[in-house]
């Protein structure tokens, strides 16, 4: 495994914590604005927190670290494989 190989796999794992505690956020945010059973606050603080702690990081990590993500998670072989029009689409 090369160096290039680690720092790959390293930023790939600060993408996914990144997600985790975004998302852990999301619920404690939404959690301490809910004064009762449900309010439109919580859900909004909610909504908001997820679409930033799950969208954001997915998109970056698709459009910079799309082959070590692959590699990390057992797709994509040794040529690079990944990267296509398709891949590009869909991450944007």
């Amino acid at each position: 495994m090369s160096v290039a190989d680690e720092g790959g796999r390293r930023a790939v794992k600060v993408v996914e914590a990144v997600r985790v505690l975004g998302t852990a956020g999301g619920l404690y945010l939404a959690y301490a604005a809910q004064k009762e059973p449900i309010t439109p606050a919580s859900i909004r603080i909610l909504a908001m927190t997820f679409a930033f702690a799950l969208c954001g990081p997915c998109a970056a990590e698709g459009l910079l670290l799309a082959r070590a993500a692959a590699r990390a998670k057992g797709f994509g072989g040794k040529n690079g494989d990944v990267g296509s029009p398709y891949h590009l689409q869909s991450t944007m």
